[in-house]
């Protein structure tokens, strides 16, 4: 009985369950018969390698996939804040506490997307002094670039004459 080694090596590297013996009953050999052949050929490192290729595949597909979900998300956060915003411009909501949920909801989402809602997490934003600032500290810096606009641009009303 002629045995198509070939076939037999694809079982072995392609399902990491099945020993010699699996294989030498499959084909009707010795699994010394199995071993020598697979010694010979090296089949231990084509399942090595075989194994380490999925995974690596596999882990490439698992960080599209949470990267894509990431940007919708962020999608869908940026959304709710749209809405929101356009919600308080355009329309006087019902109650301030209506308005800031859906802007909250927004944030909230968009935050999450970027990882940002984690304690400790740390911008990489670099001020002025080439410095890395945390989230605090970014946030506290946004604050008084908007103050400081707000003292220099004139307020509408004393615009008017």
């Amino acid at each position: 009985m002629k045995i198509n080694w070939l076939a037999a090596q694809q079982e072995y590297v392609a399902d990491t369950t099945l020993s010699y013996v699996d294989i030498a009953n499959k084909y009707g050999v010795s699994d010394r018969a199995v071993a020598n052949v697979a010694k010979k050929y090296n089949w231990v490192a084509a399942r090595q390698a075989t194994t380490a290729k999925v995974r690596e595949k596999l882990q490439d597909s698992v960080s599209d996939t949470i990267v894509e979900f990431q940007a919708e998300k962020l999608k869908v956060g940026k959304f709710l804040i749209g809405v929101g915003v356009q919600g308080i411009t355009e329309h006087k909501p019902r109650t301030a506490r209506e308005s800031r949920e859906v802007l909250d909801s927004g944030y909230k989402i968009a935050t999450e997307a970027m990882g940002l809602n984690k304690p400790g997490t740390t911008v990489n934003i670099q001020n002025n002094q080439t410095n890395v600032m945390g989230m605090t500290d970014f946030v506290a810096a946004i604050k008084q670039r908007r103050n400081e606009r707000a003292a220099v641009v004139p307020n509408e009303q004393e615009a008017q004459p």
